[in-house]
């Protein structure tokens, strides 16, 4: 499914000197899906579980729940960085993804061979809704 993000994506992605070049636009839209998700996780990672703001809860209560969220960002960390690294993989011109866990920021930018960037750090295109 086509999503405005991807098409965004895909216009980021045409380098100057050939705008026509083609750029699979559901294939942009599902690395966006999956940095956004990705962006998602990482706010999760670093806020913790929901229960670290109760104050009546018992810290052993805590502490369990607590690991097994890490435990869960974890895995959808991992899972998430495999998959969009194989979308980015299959787009002309993307030499590496950079991965930022400060969600503050942008969290998966597109390194590129021409070295064409559009963030403060000039690594390389961001993603968006990273």
């Amino acid at each position: 499914m086509r999503t405005q993000k991807g098409n965004e994506l895909a216009r980021k992605l045409r380098p100057r000197d050939n705008p026509h070049l083609y750029i699979d636009v559901d294939i942009c839209s599902a690395l966006c899906r999956a940095a956004t998700s990705y962006a998602r996780i990482q706010e999760d990672a670093c806020n913790g579980h929901p229960i670290n703001s109760s104050p009546t809860a018992p810290i052993d209560y805590i502490h369990k729940l607590q690991g097994k969220w890490e435990a869960r960002c974890d895995r959808e960390n991992d899972r998430l960085e495999a998959l969009i690294k194989r979308h980015a993989e299959s787009l002309p011109g993307v030499k590496a993804v950079l991965f930022g866990g400060d969600p503050r920021g942008c969290t998966v930018t597109l390194v590129m061979t021409d070295g064409r960037s559009d963030d403060w750090g000039r690594e390389g295109l961001t993603v968006p809704g990273s």
